[in-house]
């Protein structure tokens, strides 16, 4: 219930054929959620706002949403803002693709 629900995944990178990076958001309560996920390159430019209903007890991974949400299928660096309630955990993965290694992003203030 500490837990950070809103915040800031810094070093996020989408190059295509090298790097890649997926969000997870998990829902630790007994309620459905709505989470609001804002995407932005690095200079800070906001590339797209969505948002994911994650139902209760669920975790759900969004795949590469720089290009699958923003059609940045090659965008260097970014970041994402996370809005959510008490209860969400979000993290992100930036993968390698040369070698398939995770690099986990926890979520910051």
């Amino acid at each position: 219930s500490d837990s950070l629900s809103s915040g800031r995944l810094n070093g996020l990178r989408k190059m295509e054929g090298d790097f890649s990076t997926n969000i997870s958001i998990t829902n630790a309560t007994d309620e459905n959620r709505e989470v609001w996920i804002t995407l932005y390159r690095n200079d800070g430019e906001e590339l797209i706002r969505y948002s994911m209903e994650i139902e209760s007890g669920m975790v759900v991974q969004g795949m590469q949403p720089f290009k699958n949400r923003a059609n940045e299928p090659s965008l260097g660096w970014g970041y994402a803002m996370v809005e959510g309630e008490k209860g969400i955990l979000a993290c992100a993965s930036v993968i390698d693709s040369r070698t398939n290694d995770p690099v986990i992003v926890p979520l910051t203030r």
